[in-house]
């Protein structure tokens, strides 16, 4: 069986691709968040295994590796509702055949549903997080 790490784990939670300076600032921002409020120490990062963390947080009565790891997903949520909603790719094409790669495409409506999401985790565990941008008009 693979040992699953959190940088697996959320990667897998979602169809994009996911720079590995955010999934490991993701990581830091929750593990600072869970230290300060268990009022302990804790050596977490993105290639942390899922029994490890486990193992950590075996003492607590709540399950706080889920907790971890839902607010942990909540965050790549955010992130991947506020990406582009496009992402050039490459088109090539010779006589009769096209070939395109790379590119991606999400919708407005993936971007809601994603905030969604997270604000419904956020929620869960009482965090004071908003994942709508509102922007006020005031003159055109």
């Amino acid at each position: 069986m693979a040992v699953l790490t959190i940088d697996k784990y959320l990667r897998g939670k979602v169809g994009y691709t996911i720079p590995d300076d955010t999934i490991a600032s993701i990581t830091e921002m929750r593990r600072r968040s869970n230290a300060k409020r268990l009022n302990v120490t804790l050596t977490i990062n993105p290639s942390t295994t899922l029994d490890e963390l486990d193992t950590m947080f075996s003492s607590y009565t709540e399950d706080e590796t889920l907790r971890f790891l839902d607010l942990c997903t909540a965050d790549v949520y955010v992130y991947c509702a506020s990406t582009p909603s496009a992402i050039s790719s490459d088109k090539n094409s010779d006589g009769n055949w096209t070939v395109e790669s790379g590119g991606m495409q999400h919708s407005a409506y993936d971007a809601r549903q994603l905030r969604a999401m997270a604000q419904s985790i956020y929620d869960t565990y009482g965090e004071t997080v908003k994942t709508r941008n509102i922007v006020k008009i005031t003159t055109l």
